[in-house]
């Protein structure tokens, strides 16, 4: 990627205008701006109209201090000391919609200019107001920013985490977002207002974290596995980026102060920037230190779907739901990429571990990788028939997308030879490679999510984004355990059973072989046995032979009739046609000639077949004959050995099969256990091993 550095470089130019120069903080006047003398009659000119106690139009009334401090319907529109985090100051100064005054001109620079010292020095009431600068900041001081694979564990949970739900219901909802962790055996699957955490290895729950933002539609990793990002919101309300430390599971940072929900959002490298897209068609960076805007771009058309770093950190590529996929600088926003070709929605966005490919996702149904050195693209792959909807990669390049066929694929490295795994029973919505590339985590419209092992195409387990709590997860594991030890002893008993009948089966027959004459009729069942069976095989051959005749009869018939069609076509073909009909009609005569002497061939080969059938059925005549002189010539016990063989075969189909039942059971019931002892153990506080466990 030094080649994308040098070129930012390059392209990369200074500017000052007068709206940065506006924006910049006014001195402050010696008499401290307030809101009763200098804010309210700047508000009574531009806001009042609408935002009154009368309309509080989206619920916001900035007639009163009190009023302007609570808010709007969508939270707090001024934020203390922080006028570029305040969605007030970003709506006057139209750095971000709606616009406001709606439908007239902006508020003049001076009063923006003092509407920004106004909230900058505390956003006192009066002039006699006593104001605290509280100034918030996110910290990641203590979290790991190497780029890439950290050295060392990769980077887990090392301490217990919550298992009790933020929400839990009867059925779960379609999963709007999951993610793999790139290092480690951790994935994060969005659910109801919170992010569930699993162990990919030993399918354990690991935890589960609070969105507290609303819904989130965005999942990802930071590229060394040490940060876990959530974005999402409220619909048309609000949306922000919440940040968690993977090792500690505690929040070290929330970004975004938006007026819809997230759609697209990633961090990067370096763990410094957050970019994010919504549905107000805007693509914004913003500082996590201080959970500013660094830079935001309008050159999408339509919601921004999906937003992903580049590894080294230099570009950012996003998509919209026109199919409109751009590139930008990474530090400043600037254009490098229009990558154009997708006809639908951009579904999903992502860079190759290179940082050379670019692997994006569309609801045309096809996935693309473009080369980053030149920015075109150098393969399109139809995926899913009506639309992919997300692909990612592999450390090694391989690709796996799911669709609205309801199939998940992976793909070699040039994106050919797609493989399917079993359907779901919906449209598959999310999909992910493990940290260790052997397995696919997917999750359909119904909520459903698999764990897929790629050597074989079978499934290993199952997640859920709606678990229940500690308390019903064990009584629900309590009642599992008791039903599974319930069905392991009643099949420990039928097993039991069936060992004593096959052992007084063994008894019976070892007294009828030991009884007098008991020799002679095993030896005679036994030929009799084998000549029944030559009969059977004679019997077949003969139908064979039979059905082979009458098939190759059929074939000729076939034949005859088409002599005759392309004769008649012959006879009627122009002089440019004959030929062909010539030659068609030679084929066919050589055929029927050769399927004759095949047919001669096949007639003369039943008659030896019903020959040998008839040896065979006076073979197996006399065999039962001297069969039944063997019985009539043994006692009593010795008279009952062909009866007491075939109990003793029953006997013992019983027992196999009573067997193999119990011990299906009994694997059952070890899970069931283990299930259970990992439930107690979670509740007692047991904190998760920091090492992926030894597939």
């Amino acid at each position: 990627m030094k080649h994308l550095l040098i070129k930012s470089l390059l392209i990369t130019v200074s500017f000052t205008t007068a709206t940065a120069r506006a924006a910049e903080p006014a001195k402050p006047d010696a008499r401290k701006i307030n809101f009763q003398d200098d804010i309210l009659p700047a508000f009574r000119d531009a806001c009042l109209n609408c935002h009154n106690p009368d309309k509080k139009k989206a619920g916001l009334d900035l007639s009163t201090y009190q009023a302007t401090m609570t808010g709007s319907d969508n939270g707090l529109v001024v934020k203390v000391g922080d006028p570029s985090a305040s969605s007030l100051f970003k709506t006057i100064t139209h750095a971000e919609e709606p616009f406001m005054p709606q439908k007239a001109d902006k508020m003049a620079d001076p009063k923006i200019a003092m509407v920004r010292t106004w909230i900058a020095t505390g956003a006192p009431e009066n002039s006699g107001s006593k104001v605290t600068m509280v100034e918030k900041k996110n910290d990641l001081s203590k979290v790991s920013v190497t780029i890439g694979k950290p050295s060392g564990p990769p980077p887990m949970p090392s301490v217990r985490l919550p298992l009790e739900p933020v929400a839990f219901t009867r059925n779960p909802g379609a999963v709007s977002a999951l993610a793999c962790s790139p290092w480690a055996p951790v994935a994060a699957i969005s659910g109801q207002h919170q992010i569930v955490l699993y162990n990919t290895q030993t399918f354990d729950l690991i935890g589960i974290l609070p969105f507290t933002a609303g819904q989130a539609d965005v999942v990802r990793f930071s590229r060394n596995g040490t940060l876990l990002l959530a974005a999402g919101g409220q619909a048309a309300k609000s949306g922000s980026v919440i940040i968690w430390n993977v090792i500690d599971a505690k929040k070290v940072a929330e970004v975004g102060n938006e007026f819809d929900t997230v759609l697209s959002a990633d961090i990067s490298p370096d763990q410094s920037t957050v970019v994010l897209g919504t549905p107000n068609k805007v693509l914004k960076s913003y500082n996590i230190s201080d959970g500013k805007v660094a830079w935001s771009v309008k050159k999408h058309t339509d919601w921004v779907t999906a937003a992903s770093f580049s590894p080294d950190g230099v570009l950012v590529a996003s998509g919209d739901r026109a199919g409109n996929v751009y590139v930008f600088e990474a530090k400043n926003g600037r254009d490098f990429y229009t990558l154009a070709g997708h006809k639908d929605a951009i579904t999903s966005v992502s860079f190759r571990d290179d940082g050379n490919v670019l692997l994006t996702s569309s609801a045309d149904g096809t996935f693309k990788l473009w080369n980053m050195h030149e920015g075109n693209n150098i393969k399109t792959t139809s995926a899913h028939a009506n639309g992919v909807m997300s692909a990612g990669f592999a450390h090694d390049g391989r690709i796996v997308t799911c669709g609205r066929d309801n199939l998940v694929k992976v793909w070699n490295s040039d994106g050919d030879a797609g493989k399917a795994f079993e359907p779901f029973s919906d449209i598959v919505l999310q999909t992910a490679f493990t940290d260790d590339g052997q397995k696919v985590i997917a999750g359909d419209w119904t909520g459903a999510i698999r764990v897929l092992n790629i050597a074989d195409n079978k499934k290993l387990g199952e997640f859920t984004a709606n678990p229940a709590g500690p308390a019903q997860r064990l009584a629900s594991a309590e009642k599992t355990n008791a039903d599974a030890q319930v069905e392991f002893d009643n099949l420990t008993r039928e097993t039991d059973a069936a060992k004593a009948g096959l052992d007084k089966a063994n008894a019976e027959l070892a007294a009828a072989r030991a009884a007098k004459g008991g020799a002679e009729v095993e030896t005679q069942l036994n030929k009799r046995n084998a000549a029944n069976r030559n009969l059977q095989q004679t019997t077949e051959a003969v139908q064979t032979a039979s059905n082979n005749f009458n098939s190759k009869k059929g074939e000729l018939n076939n034949l005859n009739q088409q002599k005759i069609q392309v004769g008649i076509q012959l006879e009627n073909a122009q002089k440019g046609g004959r030929k062909e009909a010539r030659t068609r009609l030679d084929q066919i005569l050589l055929q029927i000639k050769q399927g004759e002497e095949s047919l001669v061939n096949l007639e003369k080969a039943i008659k030896p077949a019903q020959e040998n059938k008839g040896k065979a059925e006076n073979t197996a005549k006399l065999a039962q004959e001297e069969l039944n002189k063997s019985i009539a010539a043994a006692d009593p016990v010795g008279r009952q050995l062909p009866n007491k063989i075939e109990s003793q075969r029953v006997a013992n189909e019983v027992y196999v099969k009573a067997t193999a039942a119990r011990d299906i059971s009994g694997t059952k019931l070890a899970a069931a256990k283990n299930s259970l002892e990992q439930i107690k153990a979670s509740i007692a506080g047991k904190a998760p091993s920091t090492q992926p466990v030894k597939g």
